[in-house]
């Protein structure tokens, strides 16, 4: 009998301790996001974006990382209770979802609010005092943390893409994943964390005094709104307030939210350029249906606007080609007078109108395009897990089809590789025996390498390019010999 008045107390003894934690998650949603909420301290658990999908599993995305047990909001700076521990009674709202517990002489609330068709989340927390006694809350502070999940594949990605963000004097500062972070700002409009696609914000009001992003003990980031001091006199309560920004790092989504948000996109040097290439790139995708072909559209239309300049430019190669004959004479003529030989080339090539760096003029002129293609490409959500068709999968990642020896073996990198090698014999700078001709034959494996884990939406935009251009060089040179 003893043993089992033992078993009988051992057992209610396990269920008061954890039965609490074993209460099921509370679920919020609404039309654009999905919200998982701990009864143990009243936190987010998982925030899934209905309108965005995980490119490998193909779910809704959650920008909270499951792989830790820590979850955003933590509140700090009471020392009645850790409120973050606390277990909650939660009631599903119109709009959100409500947090209330007792602790000692104190009535907890916490509220999370969502504004429809918004990425905005309204965060609460009072507390009233119902204790004899004045309460004094000198440093209450939100912390989120740590960071947003990442599904980057390499830790290259992460620090590219990746890091805190803050804006102070109109325009945002920004650090990449640094081993020491340690930042307290005093007067800003906004702070925050994001990755490649995805971004949680606090953006201050009246009541936040000062901001801070650090890291924790597992080089983890957080950041924190730290509020003002406040007295709440028995019977009394008081709330603390802030507004979040959790969602996509979408241009038009960001610019629709106000509050300069749009400046989290990180757009490049030519961003006015960057920008048009997402708005022509979004008009075609509407027409269309696919950002491959809108790619392949934008880069024919570039190629037209450059029409002429490239015209001239194939031409002057072509004379540049057929000179070289002449130029081996003149180098084996005066190859013991460097100065001689400078000035008899100049000559020749003024005597047949030829401009030895009209070559490289086209593609100088097109680097501002090929930036803001860059930049459009890199941080374009919406090209995030765009298809092309067959292997290319994912216009925003490089289109491995295998990896051999941990090396991934990209098609459409090696495709532009033999399209700029086919280009330069089309041209004929493989058989020019200049300098600047030598250095020219290194380009396609110089761009091989530098393309090889670019985004394959912009490694088509090259390829299209050079495909564009031994088209456009045959039919120039066609039409030369038919002259002649």
């Amino acid at each position: 009998m003893k043993r089992i008045v033992l078993s009988l107390i051992l057992l209610l003894s396990f269920i008061a301790v954890f039965g609490e934690e074993t209460k099921p998650n509370i679920i919020f949603e609404n039309d654009i996001i999905k919200s998982e909420f701990t009864a143990i301290g009243g936190k987010i658990k998982a925030l899934y974006f209905k309108k965005y999908k995980n490119t490998k599993t193909k779910e809704m995305y959650n920008i909270i990382d499951p792989g830790y047990d820590a979850f955003p909001l933590e509140i700090e700076g009471l020392d009645i209770a850790n409120v973050n521990q606390l277990s909650y009674d939660s009631k599903i709202l119109e709009n959100g979802i409500s947090f209330t517990a007792k602790t000692g002489n104190y009535d907890i609330k916490k509220e999370y609010l969502f504004e429809k068709g918004k990425y905005f989340v309204n965060i609460s927390f009072s507390i009233t005092n119902n204790s004899t006694k004045v309460l004094m809350i000198n440093d209450l502070e939100f912390q989120w943390g740590p960071q947003i999940a990442s599904f980057a594949k390499s830790k290259a990605m992460r620090s590219r893409y990746e890091g805190d963000i803050y804006f102070i004097e109109k325009k945002p500062k920004r650090h990449k994943l640094k081993k020491k972070l340690d930042i307290n700002i005093n007067e800003f409009k906004w702070l925050g964390y994001h990755s490649r696609y995805f971004t949680t914000i606090l953006l201050k009001n009246n009541n936040i005094i000062r901001g801070e992003i650090f890291k924790d003990t597992n080089m983890k980031v957080w950041f924190s709104g730290h509020f003002r001091k406040v007295t709440v006199e028995p019977g009394d309560a008081k709330s603390f307030e802030a507004t979040y920004y959790i969602g996509p790092q979408s241009f038009s989504v960001l610019k629709n939210h106000g509050n300069d948000l749009n400046k989290i996109v990180n757009m490049g040097f030519f961003g006015f350029l960057t920008k048009f290439i997402l708005l022509l790139l979004n008009f075609l995708v509407g027409i269309f249906h696919n950002y491959g072909i809108a790619i392949i559209i934008i880069t024919l239309l570039i190629k037209l606007v450059f029409l002429p300049l490239s015209n001239t430019s194939i031409k002057s190669m072509k004379k540049m080609a057929e000179l070289q004959p002449e130029l081996k004479k003149m180098q084996a003529l005066y190859k013991d007078n460097p100065q001689k030989l400078n000035e008899e080339t100049m000559k020749l090539y003024k005597l047949f109108k030829v401009n030895p760096l009209s070559g490289c003029l086209p593609m100088l002129i097109q680097l501002p395009f090929f930036w803001a293609i860059y930049s459009a490409f890199s941080v374009s959500i919406d090209l995030r897990g765009a298809s092309f068709f067959w292997w290319i999968k994912d216009l925003s990642a490089p289109d491995t089809i295998f990896t051999l020896f941990s090396i991934p073996i990209n098609v459409l990198p090696i495709l532009m590789g033999v399209a700029m090698f086919i280009q330069q014999e089309v041209q004929g700078t493989q058989q020019s025996s200049s300098s600047q001709a030598k250095y020219m034959k290194f380009l396609p494996l110089m761009f091989l390498f530098f393309f090889w884990n670019l985004p394959s939406g912009l490694v088509l935009y090259w390829l299209t390019n050079n495909i564009l251009t031994i088209v456009q060089t045959l039919l120039v040179n066609k039409k030369n010999e038919k002259k002649a």
